[in-house]
């Protein structure tokens, strides 16, 4: 698709439900998926193991900021939690249309 300018998506990855899978590979993943289904990956945000869950925040924050990512993509239903959920729809209609994609790896499917 080198002839347009490619729609981006930010990445989000929650490193405490890889499931034995490596950081580095579900970010390839991710790299890969966009890439595969037309879009640019910006920023990937990683909650860390051992760390204040600050990543979200963070992902948050910058869908708030601009209209340039037109969604976000994780490694697989998981790495969005409930709380994640009710953060994204509690009286926040920044975020209440942004879309949700899933690269797992048997097919890409979108987040309700």
């Amino acid at each position: 698709m080198p002839d347009r300018i490619r729609p981006l998506l930010l990445g989000y990855i929650r490193e405490d439900v890889l499931r034995g899978e490596r950081l580095a590979s579900a970010q390839t993943r991710l790299e890969a998926f966009a890439h595969s289904e037309g879009f640019a990956l910006g920023t990937i945000f990683v909650d860390r193991r051992h760390s204040v869950p600050g990543a979200f925040d963070a992902l948050m924050q910058e869908i708030r900021r601009g209209e340039d990512a037109w969604g976000i993509v994780i490694p697989d239903v998981g790495h969005l939690d409930d709380a994640n959920y009710r953060a994204m729809n509690a009286g926040h209609d920044d975020y209440s249309s942004t879309t949700v994609l899933v690269a797992n790896a048997t097919a890409p499917a979108r987040v309700p």
